[in-house]
C-alpha cells in the first residue's frame, strides 16, 4: 500500500502509483492516514475527556477528514487542469494522499512521545518537522509528475489554492457574522460601560 516507499523512497512510490493506477489502494491509504490522525488526537486528549465522548469525536474526525481530503483533491484537480496539467481526479487524490501519509504518521508518533514529558515533546517536534517536510515535498513532486507540469506551475497552483481557501474563509466569516444576530448581542455584552459609578 505504498507506505514503505513513501518513507524510504517517495519518488518510487509516485512512479508505482502512476503505473498501477489503483483507486482502491489510494482510498485504503487515505483511510489509514485519517485513522492515524484520529489516534493521534485520541492519545493527545484522552486525559481531558471521557472515553465515549473522545471516541465519538475521533470517529467524526476520521470521517470528516476523509470527506475533506476528497473535496480538497477535487480543488487540486480543477486548479491544475485549468493550468494546463494532463492529469485527472485520480492523480489529484493520489498526490494529496501520498503527501499526507508522512505527516499523519508524524502526528501519531509525536502524540505518543508527548506522553514522556518535555523530552518527548522535543523528539515529537523533530519527527513532525522531518516527516512534515517529507510529506510536503512528496505532494509537490506528485503534482509535478502526475500532471506533467514544471515546479513553477506547481507553486502557482498551490498559491491559487491557498488564496482561494483564504478568500472563502474570509467571506464565510463576514457573511456568517452578518447573518447571526446573536453575535452582535454577544459583542455588546463585552463592551465596557461608558461611565463607572463608584459607591
Amino acid at each position: 500500500m505504498y507506505w514503505k516507499e513513501l518513507l524510504s523512497n517517495p519518488e518510487k512510490a509516485i512512479r508505482k502509483v502512476m503505473k498501477e493506477k489503483k483507486f482502491n489502494n489510494i482510498v485504503n491509504l487515505l483511510v489509514l492516514e485519517w485513522i492515524l490522525i484520529g489516534l493521534a488526537s485520541f492519545v493527545t486528549l484522552y486525559q481531558s475527556y471521557d472515553v465515549q465522548t473522545l471516541g465519538l469525536a475521533t470517529i467524526s474526525l476520521i470521517f470528516l477528514g476523509i470527506i475533506g481530503t476528497l473535496g480538497a483533491s477535487l480543488l487540486v484537480a480543477i486548479t491544475f487542469s485549468v493550468l494546463g496539467g494532463r492529469g485527472k481526479y485520480f492523480h489529484a487524490l493520489a498526490s494529496t494522499t501520498l503527501g499526507l501519509f508522512a505527516p499523519s504518521l508524524a502526528f501519531l508518533v509525536a502524540a505518543l512521545f508527548s506522553l514522556a514529558g518535555i523530552s518527548g515533546v522535543v523528539v515529537g517536534f523533530l519527527v513532525v518537522l522531518f516527516l512534515g517536510l517529507l510529506g510536503i515535498a512528496t505532494f509537490v513532486r506528485s503534482i509535478k509528475e502526475m500532471y506533467k507540469v514544471d515546479y513553477i506551475t506547481v507553486w502557482i497552483g498551490i498559491s491559487i489554492l491557498g488564496l482561494s481557501v483564504a478568500v472563502a474563509l474570509y467571506a464565510s466569516a463576514v457573511f456568517g457574522i452578518v447573518q447571526i444576530p446573536e453575535l452582535s448581542k454577544l459583542s455588546q455584552a463585552f463592551q465596557l460601560p461608558q461611565t463607572l459609578t463608584l459607591p
